[in-house]
């Protein structure tokens, strides 16, 4: 929790910033030794450079590593693996490829739950993951990067994936609050 917060501190001293080996060494200097406990991390990959740079679809700031956006979360989650990494990446290429789907159900309903019209969010009555799962089992087919750099699904998986998806989701409008309160299938 410490390195997440010396990381937040030095992305809000900071900035954007074009070369961050340039504007301050020290910062380049534990920003890349967070780098080497990401699971992705290239034993003896010299860093370039790091920048921060304004992400275009959602606001706020992304880390570059040489050019490529990079999730400095990987190197602050404990027994970070690159087996847990690749679920987590599973699980966002399913969410990915439906989002299409999901997005055309968003309306301005009240919370299914308490009526609440504030922070309203689309909630699968059956679980998402419940699913995924039913459709996958154990089975992790490949998946790309899609240009926000999100995983994603392509052709026969992603088009199975949304025909099932489209066959056996239900939605309904929840408040975050309730959503967050209700119980996860599987919570791993």
């Amino acid at each position: 929790m410490e390195n997440k917060k010396i990381y937040s501190a030095i992305k809000a001293e900071l900035g954007f910033c074009a070369s961050i080996k340039t504007a301050n060494p020290a910062h380049f200097a534990t920003l890349c030794a967070f780098l080497e406990r990401h699971p992705e991390a290239i034993e003896g990959y010299v860093i370039g450079d790091l920048a921060f740079v304004r992400n275009p679809m959602f606001g706020g700031i992304d880390l570059h590593l040489d050019g490529v956006c990079v999730s400095m979360q990987e190197c602050f989650i404990k027994n970070n693996s690159v087996e847990i990494k690749h679920e987590r990446e599973f699980k966002v290429a399913c969410r990915t490829t439906i989002e299409d789907q999901v997005n055309s159900f968003r309306s301005d309903d009240p919370c299914a739950f308490c009526g609440s019209s504030v922070n309203l969010e689309v909630d699968h009555v059956v679980h998402f993951q419940t699913l995924y799962e039913n459709h996958f089992g154990t089975t992790r087919p490949p998946y790309t990067k899609d240009a926000a750099h999100r995983s994603i699904f392509e052709g026969d998986v992603a088009r199975g994936w949304r025909e099932y998806h489209a066959a056996n989701a239900t939605y309904r409008m929840l408040c975050k609050r309730c959503n967050g309160k209700r119980a996860k299938a599987n919570k791993k």
